[in-house]
């Protein structure tokens, strides 16, 4: 049972075996686990890293239980253990884990639970988000790279305020680590100074707030009516007495020294400062059953989902009556945001971070020239929009007959001049055609193009990915490998110790070897090694065709002919980056619609998933079976679900 583990889904799950209503008694799952995996899991082996003494003895917490059991129960219900040379588990046996695993972690006496609702802070995106809309006002740089940096112009919150780290969910916007990070309030403290500084001398920002520009003399009642409906609008229909108070009394205090006006804006200040702007407030009732939230917090987390900012006045109008929890009007609502603008923000935040492209414009390491960084980032960021806009299948971010083609880049794509598919939303980012402002040149977009051949379809064949999963110059085939299996697959990996270089593999036998294949078959062949490689090393070198940077070759520098084959689990095998997309799409299917899944959900719901949740991403599984793989079917049944639209104050 060496590779215990080593391979397996960041909280996954395979369809769990039909199980009888009766419960299985911890001794007997203790029994089954001492007979079949103390010989290479004890406290003197630990293969595979994992030790499952402490699970049989009993003792662990459920937290570190339940992690345990997630590598377990994965492991067992999908085949990798016991391994193929080790007598298999009867489907008795496995019968027994997913009964346990079922009763013990996924249901809750008997009944699907959707776990505890932590309090989220927002994250610096959606800080600036929001205070742009709040107070209609531009924070962000326009759309424009500098010439000096290698990167795009950064706005004064990301000069000021650190960016949030992703937590176990894969995102920033993850309540468990948001909680355990602390935001610098000096430097929150200076952002918002200068936010507010931005929105009172703004005239028409004054206007559409309050719906008059405001005098530099107002008496104190009308200052105090003026900071009622800014607190009201700020901290998006949450009512907390205190806070309100607080911000009362810090402008009775500056109104000591300053007059109404500046004492005014210092109110305001406070506001952005306090937990009704910065946490994500919903009222708790202390329960440890799920129950629905109101309209107006349903409506906030809507809006935090598809849009990272704060509702809009329709929005949060039919989140105040209620009318938001009508699942019809619901629905009405998902299509009017997603053919907003603002959607852009699913392909800029949530896409950026699970695929990583948004390093593209943030890390100097990968930085070529401004408009070349400029192009592959635009490649993902519109191809990513227009899944969403034109209503596509998520497995078209595997394998697709169209993409978006950067005129900046070097791949030269067959066009089969086929008609584009009608779009579902509007198109909002063909206004990024426009001449920036801080650059002399015309900068031209990526345009969409519907290809005849399959190497270049998809998002993992794009010049951005194929640049982010290279070394600074020359591909990494385990790299890559590592990057599709784990981003793409959702397959967690865990890197082994005491990796030597890939250069040590050079000679085998007193023999120089050349050729990369087998430079990596030497490097990967201790036993060790095999059980991770073999599923690796096919998808990187199956990538090989394509150079550092993302240009597609037949041969290396040295004119050697490049080899991109290799061949599956399943015993399939490939000879070109067209055929591995299509093997992909068929052994792989499954898990990355799943991945797919999951990594919304956790985007959507500011968590990472955990066993409960494995009822409700088969329910949208399923839906999604039956609509195209939709990616919007997928947006809208996570909104639809019941860890969207209900919370739980107790684990």
């Amino acid at each position: 049972m060496r590779c215990l583990f080593i391979f397996m889904f960041v909280i996954s799950h395979m369809c769990i075996l039909p199980i009888s209503a009766e419960k299985v008694s911890f001794d007997k799952v203790k029994a089954l686990l001492e007979s079949r995996c103390t010989d290479c899991h004890d406290s003197d082996t630990t293969k595979g890293n994992f030790n499952v003494d402490p699970v049989i003895s009993g003792k662990l917490s459920f937290d570190k239980s339940e992690k345990s059991w997630i590598k377990i129960e994965r492991a067992i219900m999908s085949g990798d253990m016991p391994p193929k040379k080790k007598k298999p588990l009867t489907a008795a046996d496995k019968s027994v884990v997913a009964t346990y695993f079922e009763d013990k972690f996924i249901l809750r006496k008997g009944k699907e639970h959707i776990g505890q609702s932590i309090l989220r802070r927002l994250t610096r995106y959606e800080i600036e988000n929001t205070l742009e809309d709040l107070l209609h006002i531009k924070l962000k740089y326009p759309y424009v790279w500098s010439t000096e940096y290698p990167s795009m112009v950064k706005s004064h919150i990301e000069l000021t305020v650190p960016e949030d780290v992703q937590g176990e969910s894969g995102f920033r916007n993850d309540a468990h680590q948001l909680v355990q990070s602390k935001i610098s309030m000096v430097k929150l403290i200076n952002y918002m100074d200068y936010a507010v500084r931005s929105f009172a001398n703004n005239s028409a920002a004054q206007k559409k707030f309050f719906g008059a520009e405001i005098n530099k003399k107002v008496s104190e009642s009308k200052a105090k009516n003026l900071l009622t409906v800014f607190m009201k609008k700020a901290y998006r229909g949450y009512r907390n007495s205190e806070n309100e108070a607080a911000v009362f009394k810090a402008f009775a205090k500056h109104r000591q020294k300053h007059n109404e006006i500046d004492s005014l804006y210092h109110a305001c200040k406070i506001a952005l400062l306090s937990p009704s702007f910065l946490y994500h407030m919903e009222t708790s009732k202390n329960s440890n059953i799920a129950y629905k939230i109101s309209g107006v917090e349903l409506a906030n987390r809507l809006s935090y989902f598809l849009w990272s900012s704060m509702p809009d006045d329709e929005l949060m109008s039919l989140g105040l009556s209620g009318e938001i929890l009508n699942n019809t009007i619901l629905k009405q609502q998902i299509d009017r945001m997603l053919n907003s603008p603002k959607r852009l923000s699913l392909s800029e935040n949530f896409a950026g971070q699970w695929l990583g492209f948004e390093s593209l414009k943030t890390d100097k390491r990968f930085f070529v020239k401004e408009a070349w960084n400029r192009g592959i980032y635009d490649e993902l960021l519109f191809f990513f929009d227009e899944l969403i806009k034109s209503d596509r299948s998520v497995l078209d971010i595997v394998n697709s007959d169209w993409t978006y083609k950067s005129p900046y880049t070097k791949n030269k794509i067959q066009n089969d001049r086929r008609k584009k598919k009608a779009a579902k939303y509007s198109d909002f980012l063909s206004a990024r055609s426009k001449k920036p402002g801080r650059l002399e040149k015309f900068y031209t977009p990526p345009r969409f193009t519907p290809i005849k051949d399959g190497k270049m379809g998809g998002m993992i064949t794009t010049n951005g990915i194929m640049r982010l999963t290279s070394a600074p110059d020359r591909t990494s085939p385990i790299r890559r490998g590592v990057w599709v299996t784990e981003v793409i697959i959702g397959r967690h990996m865990v890197p082994p110790e005491n990796v030597p270089p890939l250069s040590k593999s050079e000679k085998a036998g007193g023999k120089k070897l050349t050729r990369l294949v087998d430079i990596l078959a030497e490097h990967t062949a201790k036993a060790a090694c095999i059980s991770c490689h073999q599923h690796i090393d096919p998808l990187g070198m199956g990538l090989e065709n394509f150079g550092p940077f993302g240009e597609y070759r037949t041969k290396y520098k040295d004119k050697q002919q490049i080899i991109s084959q290799g061949k599956l689990p399943n015993g399939k095998t490939f000879s070109n980056p067209q055929q591995l997309k299509v093997l992909l799409m068929d052994f792989y299917k499954d898990a990355i619609v799943k991945n797919s899944i999951k990594r919304m959900m956790s985007y959507a719901i500011g968590r990472k998933l955990r066993p409960y949740d494995i009822p409700t991403i088969e329910a949208i599984k399923k839906k999604m079976a039956s609509n195209n793989y939709s990616i919007n079917t997928l947006i809208s049944e996570i909104i639809m679900s019941k860890q969207f639209q209900y919370r739980q104050d107790l684990p």
